[in-house]
């Protein structure tokens, strides 16, 4: 009795292709989440309150001190 190498290697290259379609399945969901996810920052820009600075005198210093 002989042993069939054939149907052995038809199945681990179904299993090679099928594991790379998986990783490429993944690969194109995390870009389009990353490109949503960067299209969404760019639309809405962020902004600060200005900053307001305050005069500080030289008498206030003294006072400090």
């Amino acid at each position: 009795m002989t042993f069939d190498t054939h149907a052995l290697n038809v199945a681990i290259a179904g299993l090679g292709i099928s594991a790379a379609v998986a990783v490429l399945t993944a690969l194109a969901i995390i870009g389009i989440f990353a490109w949503y996810q960067h299209d969404k920052a760019q639309a809405k820009p962020v902004t600060f309150a200005p900053v307001q600075h305050e005069e500080i005198t030289q008498s206030q210093l003294r006072q400090a001190a």
